[in-house]
């Protein structure tokens, strides 16, 4: 029997609209009832225009907002966030933003940015903060030289890396990464997903990518969910959706899509390496 990490079932979000002097008010549905299950492992691919509604629920699967109906389960677990949620259950759920240059606060030191998490959620000396700050710096390709500098000293590929060693400091189960490549240039790129995929393999991770950018999703996904004004209008396995798109919304992204091969410029990569 598969291992579920996330489950969503029926998952709504409504919004009140307060109207104005010539608007009456009104209910915004921003979610309508989501469903699917996600094995641990593997990664499920978010995919959808601006406004379809991803953003939102990744903040309900990060548990900052709660859905107006529906279920949530982590690791079999029934989530509920209107009563709190403990530190354990925080520690099993976190995310990767968009933006790597906002991400970081510019007044800490890589060092603090990384220990920050173990310090108000676990009972770690700070030595053994340290030093699992600085391995997990190593596991994402920076040098332990980096644990005193500020993040305005690095790259956006760098502070990526450095987000990215942030969210698994806690070793979650779930990694929510909200368009986490889509600030950075193709090849900073190519080398995230690699990163992305081989701590993925390490600590057996779960991911849901949020993307719109449906040439890194064929690369990373193994299951493919396209939403649309906050349905789910396509869901399957990343072979089944690229090879026979079933609705017209989908078919329309992939025809809008311009094609870039991420193995070639893996290739490409590898070879400057060797040089």
């Amino acid at each position: 029997m598969a291992d579920i990490t996330l489950e969503a079932r029926d998952i709504t979000r409504d919004y009140n609209d307060g109207g104005g002097l010539f608007s009456k008010a009104r209910t915004v549905q921003a979610l309508k009832g989501i469903s699917f299950k996600l094995e641990r492992g593997k990664t499920l691919a978010i995919v959808g225009e601006s406004g379809c509604g991803k953003s939102t629920l990744a903040r309900i699967l990060t548990m900052i907002d709660a859905p107006t109906s529906g279920e949530i389960s982590i690791d079999g677990q029934p989530i509920d966030i209107t009563g709190g949620v403990s530190k354990e259950l925080r520690r099993k759920v976190q995310i990767v933003f968009q933006n790597p240059y906002g991400s970081l606060n510019p007044r800490q030191k890589i060092g603090d940015v990384l220990t920050e998490p173990l310090l108000l959620n676990t009972d770690m000396s700070e030595a053994e903060r340290r030093n699992l700050a600085m391995e997990m710096l190593q596991k994402v390709g920076m040098e332990p030289v980096h644990y005193n500098r500020f993040p305005h000293m690095f790259s956006g590929g760098q502070r990526q890396r450095i987000a990215i060693a942030r969210a698994l400091i806690l070793r979650p189960s779930l990694l929510i990464l909200d368009e986490p490549v889509s600030a950075l240039d193709l090849s900073v790129q190519a080398q995230i997903l690699n990163l992305l995929a081989d701590l993925q393999d390490e600590f057996n991770l779960t991911y849901v990518f949020i993307s719109h950018d449906l040439t890194v999703v064929r690369y990373i996904a193994d299951q493919v969910m396209v939403m649309y004004f906050g349905e789910v209008v396509e869901y399957g396995s990343r072979e089944e959706v690229f090879a026979n798109p079933q609705h017209a919304y989908t078919k329309t992204l992939f025809a809008a899509t311009p094609h870039a091969d991420i193995a070639s410029i893996k290739a490409r990569l590898a070879k400057k390496s060797v040089a």
